[in-house]
């Protein structure tokens, strides 16, 4: 009969590995996704940089220019603009069923 300690430790080790199993090409993909986000950032900020010099301006600054970049992903149009396209489209879409 396991104790509750061992019992513990057993759901801590299924878990890990489940994790590993299933998390593991997502935290691939994550870190892919990190570091093509630590270049764009490097675009604006070298490395080495003191950040305390730095402003919250300038980094909303960045922010927003990076969140306005297009994608291909999104069919080389920015975030918002695909939002606007979708709601755009579903809009279209709600209003002729309302008029059925």
């Amino acid at each position: 009969m396991l104790t509750i300690r061992q019992l513990a430790r057993l759901w801590r080790l299924i878990f890990s590995l489940q994790n590993l199993i299933i998390l593991g090409s997502e935290a691939q993909i994550a870190a892919a996704n990190r570091e093509n986000l630590n270049g764009l950032i490097r675009q604006f900020i070298p490395k080495k940089t003191d950040f305390s010099q730095i402003s919250d301006d300038f980094i909303q600054e960045i922010e927003d220019k990076i969140n306005r970049r297009h994608r291909k992903r999104f069919g080389y149009e920015n975030p918002q603009e695909k939002l606007k396209n979708l709601f755009s489209q579903n809009l279209h879409l709600l209003l002729e069923s309302a008029k059925a």
